[in-house]
Order: C-alpha cells, then sequence, then structure tokens
C-alpha cells in the first residue's frame, strides 16, 4: 500500500487512490487490533472453563473417595 502524501498538483485519481490507501491501511491495523483482542479473551476464556472443570472434577472425586474411605476404615 502506499502511504505517501500526494502534492497539491496531483490529479483527482491520484488523490483518491492516496485516500483509500490511508482507509485501507488504517482498516487492517484496527481488524489485526480486533483479531488480538478477540485470541485474549477466547484464552482467558478457555481458561476460565478449564479451572471450573478441575475444581468440579475435584469435588466429584472427593464425593466418590469420602464414602469407600469409610467404609475401609470401620
Amino acid at each position: 500500500m502506499n502511504n505517501e502524501i500526494v502534492t497539491a498538483g496531483s490529479n483527482s485519481e491520484e488523490i483518491y487512490t492516496s485516500i483509500r490507501s490511508f482507509v485501507i491501511t488504517a482498516q487492517n491495523r484496527v481488524y489485526a487490533a480486533i483479531n488480538s483482542a478477540m485470541v485474549i479473551a477466547y484464552w482467558e476464556i478457555g481458561e476460565q472453563i478449564y479451572k471450573a472443570c478441575q475444581r468440579a472434577t475435584v469435588r466429584y472425586s472427593h464425593q466418590s473417595i469420602s464414602p469407600t474411605s469409610r467404609q475401609r476404615k470401620n
């Protein structure tokens, strides 16, 4: 993309092309920033789900092991 500033002697096609180039460059920067933010958000969501599943597994394993261990002691 050509991000050169157009001089006063340029024709309208060159001015249009230059402005269009600036807009496209800005759009691409926005897309990249949004993509990065979404990756971080999805990572954090996945981490929370993973931790919640680990806690649920620990609770389940304690519930299923506790009655068995009590029976063996008696």
